[in-house]
């Protein structure tokens, strides 16, 4: 069951005991043993005993257990009132993409993986919530491009989403259709939550980080359509925006009360902390991923464009685009150090990007094949016991 503060529903501002502030805790983690277990039941693990939750303060496990406050407390607002009703795997069910899009990637749970990586602190579960969503949406937006669609329908989809209405369906084949209406839905979703919560400000910023995103898949598009191979500058100023500009802004938008306006507007002004975290993500997937992706017809990756403009082995492009993740982390440590006037919190959500990047593209894409590696990360972190 879930429960919550008995601070008053409209109150956000309350003064707890240490009791009740162990109660409120006491529910939040349980909302989150309660989405894990899920979504591990989704990845086919079976628990051999179930999951225990403990707590150390007595009083609070009196107050829990006591059906009398359960009614007391069940119109209150609730903080994990999104896991509860939306919870992620429910959720991802109900799309039933796997059956309506079956060419695309079902990667639900390496979404939330890669959520968790970013915003592993407990009072960033809507943040999570939200990059898990977006970043499992921009996957199968991902193979849309990648995988499915004809150029004509690739043209007519980026126009849909540029209009962002529901009346652009029209011009789209079924299973386009399928999609655009999961999207809007899913912004409606994240409509109504933002409301709620007083910051419906950032939405704009989330729908805008969609639209820059689609239109750098559109770019690669063309450039396949043409069979361009183009410089390494102008690859990366497109490819920059295919790796976390759009998880970036989206999760922002999750992120609590020290994201504001100037945040948003900060992300959108290509800080460069994000293009080194960018770029990471970007080259060090080209570098695991580019012969897989070359089997079946693909734009260049970074490898094939730098091999081109300079004449040189594939070997040795592998060697000069890993110097430039070198690079890439050194500004990213120079920025992390020098930052005033942005909350570390923020710079660590790009940090943290950057790091997953190394675990995700280390040697293989394990986000693209993940039966092997990480599957084995997932059963690490949430399953196997921590060794004290």
């Amino acid at each position: 069951m879930m429960i919550s503060s008995l601070g008053p529903p409209r109150n956000h501002t309350v003064s707890r005991s240490s009791t009740e502030s162990e109660y409120r805790a006491l529910a939040q983690a349980a909302a989150e043993v309660v989405w894990i277990c899920k979504l591990l039941r989704d990845y086919h693990f079976v628990l051999a005993k179930p999951p225990c939750l403990w707590c150390d303060n007595v009083s609070a496990l009196a107050l829990a257990s006591n059906p009398v406050n359960h009614a007391r407390t069940k119109h209150i607002d609730m903080d994990y009132h999104y896991i509860r009703e939306m919870v992620l795997s429910k959720w991802w069910k109900d799309l039933d993409f796997a059956n309506k899009l079956p060419f695309a990637r079902d990667r639900v749970v390496e979404a939330y993986f890669w959520a968790l990586a970013i915003y592993f602190e407990p009072e960033y579960s809507f943040a999570r919530m939200v990059s898990a969503k977006a970043t499992a949406i921009i996957t199968v937006i991902d193979d849309i491009y990648d995988v499915q669609g004809t150029y004509e329908e690739l043209e007519n989809f980026t126009e849909a989403i540029e209009r962002w209405d529901i009346s652009a369906v029209d011009q789209l084949p079924e299973y386009m259709k399928v999609f655009y209406k999961a999207l809007l839905n899913f912004f409606t979703e994240l409509e109504e939550s933002l409301t709620n919560k007083g910051i419906l400000y950032r939405l704009h910023y989330a729908r805008e980080g969609f639209k820059v995103q689609v239109r750098a898949y559109f770019q690669e598009a063309k450039w396949f359509k043409q069979k361009y191979i183009p410089s390494m500058e102008e690859y990366m100023s497109v490819e920059l925006y295919t790796s976390f500009f759009m998880v970036a802004t989206v999760s922002f938008v999750g992120m609590g009360v020290i994201v504001t306006k100037d945040s948003m507007d900060w992300v959108f002004s290509e800080p460069k902390i994000l293009k080194a975290s960018s770029i990471i993500g970007r080259l060090m997937n080209d570098l695991v991923g580019h012969k897989f992706e070359q089997k079946r017809e693909h734009i260049a990756s970074a490898v094939e464009c730098y091999m081109k403009q300079y004449g040189v082995t594939e070997e040795e492009a592998e060697v000069e685009l890993t110097k430039q993740v070198n690079d890439a982390w050194k500004d990213i440590n120079e920025e992390w150090l020098d930052a005033t006037s942005i909350p570390r919190p923020l710079l660590l959500r790009i940090l943290n990007f950057a790091r997953s990047s190394e675990v995700l593209y280390k040697g293989e894409d394990v986000y693209t094949h993940s039966e092997n590696v990480l599957k084995g990360y997932v059963v690490s972190l949430f399953i196997e016991p921590v060794p004290i």
